[in-house]
């Protein structure tokens, strides 16, 4: 099935600080992670690998009960706590304060917006430091729209009992500098990895009859919520241009614009080339990435992707939009094929070309590996993700102080 090249080697961790935080190691500030997601995406991978990879009883999760992110907390081992059982529970605000208190939390670091006006009140009411990570600027996530703008509008509100950013691009970094939010206060830190799983050895076994793909298929793998952000509609557009049937592509997650995709693909007669592969756990998406020919990221606004680094630490050949933190991960032509967002012909262009090219396509993968392995390590990520912790701590000490 489809063109061979190399695949997964164990990446190297970066030993070198970058941008923004002190490299120094510090003692600790005990940290609460909270993260009221009800479906699981790139945020809460990320958040996953940072507190699996933080010193054991420095960080902790609150999340929603029988939350996706909540039950994967659980099996990996990290301690969690249920603060609600919806995001505009009435119970959440008390329970998330009584959690601060009897558990001992200096800080709290809520992952999306919804968590940050829930920790902004909670920190009022404990005293506990604030540091709010974004992974993405809403407006540009979520397009101009109302909804976006609200979301951004929330997280303007509640920057001044925010005593440090946490960004994963330099591109939000410039947003938040146009807001007004002094240097002083944001942190880039962009995303790490460790790929600490163990993975089939014949990774494409099964893989063609699990999801009804043609024999000796070339296998495109893209990852992420079937949103309008994350471009999808355009790469099943992109499909429709690729005239060699042997192509194919796996779509992984899930998401409200399901139906709408199912309805393209059926529309378009792609129903024997293009699969929804649906919600997957951690481990099965890395198996179908490692198992896939190529990676692709279509995404119309990201920050720095973990399931990007996650591809490149595999070893996988990518074709990507050129947005967000993206171009700061990966140089065109060097480690992988960059493309203007919702440019549908240059993307099946590209796609078009990897798969004629299979020795372009192990340069890219060979480079973009060593490239993550060299600069992108989870340890350095948690690293400079402590001091952050430390230095937030400090502010709010100072503020306490001064007022």
């Amino acid at each position: 099935m489809g063109k061979k090249i190399t695949r997964w080697e164990p990446v190297k961790e970066d030993k070198q600080g970058t941008n923004g935080v002190e490299p120094r190691l510090n003692k600790g500030v005990r940290t609460l992670v909270v993260d009221l997601s009800t479906r699981f995406g790139g945020a809460s991978a990320r958040a996953l690998g940072l507190l699996t990879a933080f010193p054991g009883g420095e960080t902790a999760l609150a999340g929603l009960a029988e939350s996706p992110v909540t039950r994967q907390a659980r099996a990996l081992g990290i301690e969690v706590h249920v603060v609600g059982t919806w995001k505009a529970d009435p119970a959440l605000l008390p329970k998330l304060i009584r959690t601060i208190k009897t558990h001992g939390f200096h800080l709290l670091d809520p992952q999306n917006i919804q968590s940050k006006v829930w920790c902004t009140l909670a920190a009022m009411g404990t005293g506990a430091a604030l540091v709010s990570t974004l992974n993405s600027w809403y407006e540009s996530e979520l397009k101009g729209s109302f909804k976006g703008r609200f979301y951004q509008w929330l997280e303007t509100m509640t920057a001044k009992q925010t005593d440090l950013y946490i960004v994963v691009s330099r591109d939000i970094r410039k947003r938040l500098l146009q807001k007004g939010i002094p240097k002083n206060r944001i942190a880039y830190i962009p995303n790490g990895v460790s790929i600490d799983l163990p993975l089939k050895s014949d990774p494409r076994k099964g893989l063609g009859k699990k999801f009804h793909l043609p024999d000796q298929a070339f296998v495109c793998c893209a990852v992420g919520r079937l949103v309008e952000a994350k471009g999808f509609h355009h790469l099943i557009n992109a499909f429709a241009r690729i005239s060699s049937p042997g192509i194919c592509c796996l779509i992984v997650g899930d998401g409200h614009l399901r139906p709408a995709l199912l309805s393209q693909i059926r529309t378009a007669g792609l129903d024997h080339r293009v699969r929804l592969a649906g919600h997957q756990d951690r481990k099965t998406v890395l198996e179908l990435v490692n198992a896939s020919d190529l990676f692709v990221m279509p995404s119309l606004s990201e920050g720095t992707p973990l399931a990007l680094l996650e591809a490149a630490a595999l070893c996988r050949p990518i074709i990507a939009s050129r947005v967000g933190g993206i171009p700061e991960m990966l140089a065109h032509k060097t480690h992988a094929l960059l493309i203007p967002p919702g440019d549908e012909q240059r993307l099946a262009r590209a796609i078009q070309h990897l798969h004629d090219h299979p020795q372009q396509a192990e340069t890219l993968a060979r480079n973009a590996c060593q490239h993550v392995a060299d600069h992108f390590g989870i340890k350095n990520q948690v690293r400079l993700t402590r001091n952050a912790y430390l230095k937030a701590s400090r502010i709010m000490g100072n503020r306490k102080l001064s007022s």
